[in-house]
């Protein structure tokens, strides 16, 4: 079912870059729910290509992420970003040729991109503006500072609140669109600190990120492709986008990891059942 979706998606979204791209369709400066919804087919092609080295897979996910450059924001690419390191992770359990190539391959471009990671996007940046197409995400990359789109200030804002009057129980579900004059917060954590307080706020966001944890513990490499999968499209983008109230991936992500604690108490029962029998 998922791959089907992230074909529809690839299809309808590649055509509608191409029009974009071709001046038939405009949406500005970019689209972030559009890189939003490619980023599913980016990091389903991505996993099939790492599973299988099919050079279709790969092609599909090259395109479906030079898109999200081209047209969207910088937090898919994060979330693609993630996935990919946590995907590569297994391949310590793989001794494939190609497999161990391309976790070497990877690290290697890693480290590169991190020493070098200013003239790689500027090198990049002037090369799609050479051929007529302007990425404002490449532009934002390329700068010396981070630009933070105003989210620095909406982090002051809700830190001053976090530890003001209210800091033990906090303003409410939803007091951080009161606070910020309507707009959400743009971070999980300090999301859940401002609407149930320091005290509450801090054991849900433990709570959480225990929960998130025990998913890439996981030894079922299936399992666990489809963790990082939701993480990626779940949790990432909270961090920086979005809120946890109206993203349903989220939530999503929330019962896959509530299904395998209650997994894990299962068969810890059974276990205990059948050494008493």
């Amino acid at each position: 079912m998922t791959a089907k979706a992230s074909f529809y998606i690839f299809i309808i979204g590649t055509l509608l870059g191409f029009f974009i791209l071709g001046g038939r369709v405009s949406i500005g400066v970019y689209s972030m729910p559009l890189s939003y919804y490619l980023l599913l087919p980016a990091i389903m092609y991505s996993d099939m290509f790492l599973e299988r080295f099919r050079i279709k897979h790969g092609l599909m996910a090259v395109i479906a992420t030079i898109l999200i450059i081209l047209l969207g924001a910088r937090g898919p690419l994060l979330c693609l970003g993630v996935y990919i390191m946590l995907r590569m992770g297994k391949y310590f359990e793989s001794r494939r040729i190609y497999t161990v190539f391309l976790y070497i391959l990877f690290w290697v471009s890693l480290i590169v991109l991190f020493v070098y990671f200013q003239t790689i996007m500027e090198f990049v940046y002037n090369l799609f503006v050479k051929h007529g197409y302007y990425s404002r995400t490449l532009w934002l990359l390329t700068q010396p500072t981070v630009f933070m789109s105003g989210r620095d200030r909406i982090y002051q804002e809700a830190m001053t609140h976090i530890f003001g009057d209210r800091y033990l129980f906090g303003y409410g579900i939803g007091g951080d669109r009161i606070i910020l004059g309507g707009m959400y917060v743009h971070n999980f954590y300090l999301e859940v600190l401002l609407n149930f307080g320091v005290l509450f706020g801090g054991l849900i966001a433990l709570f959480v990120t225990l929960l998130l944890f025990t998913l890439l513990l996981t030894t079922d490499r299936e399992r666990y492709n489809m963790y990082i999968t939701w993480i990626a499209l779940g949790f990432v983008p909270l961090m920086v986008s979005s809120s946890y109230l109206i993203n349903i991936n989220f939530w999503i992500l929330l019962g896959l990891s509530l299904q395998r604690i209650g997994d894990r108490l299962r068969c810890r029962d059974k276990r205990v059942i059948g050494k008493y029998k």
